[in-house]
């Protein structure tokens, strides 16, 4: 893969990098949606909380894993920011959840655009699909 990657240069490609896997975001988000569809309300609210505190995890894990020193305290700080919403999202309303996966794509927006990242498809991806399940969970469970 990397072989057919570089033959054509595809990593300086505008498309690989930004759009292509931010629509790929937003596809997996509409098909996590489509799965949880016939869930009952309160668990997919459950699913969407768990997520959100994964999510904030992964960072973590990838701070350690590659040593990066001081960014653990700061991954640490939003993993936690990730967990306190998601639990105000369950217990008070889903407006956090939403606001906790809006914040979440906006970190990665700004975060991620790091020579330390070498999966430049990474923090687009994660934008389109953190957006596209703030959309969902507005357009699931409203603003009440």
């Amino acid at each position: 893969m990397d072989a057919w990657v570089n033959r054509f240069n595809l990593e300086q490609h505008p498309w690989v990098n930004g759009l292509m896997p931010f629509g790929l975001g937003v596809a997996l988000a509409g098909l996590v949606g489509l799965l949880l569809h016939w869930v009952p309300s309160q668990a997919r609210l459950e699913v969407y909380a768990v997520a959100l505190a994964a999510i904030g995890a992964v960072y973590v894990g990838s701070a350690l894993a590659e040593k990066r020193g001081r960014s653990i305290f700061l991954e640490a700080a939003i993993a936690i920011a990730c967990i306190v919403l998601a639990l105000t999202g369950l217990w008070v309303s889903p407006l956090a959840l939403i606001a906790g996966y809006v914040l979440h794509g906006v970190w990665d927006f700004f975060h991620h655009p790091i020579p330390q990242i070498p999966q430049r498809w990474y923090p687009p991806l994660c934008v389109g699909f953190d957006w596209a399940i703030a959309v969902l969970i507005f357009l699931q469970y409203g603003v009440g």
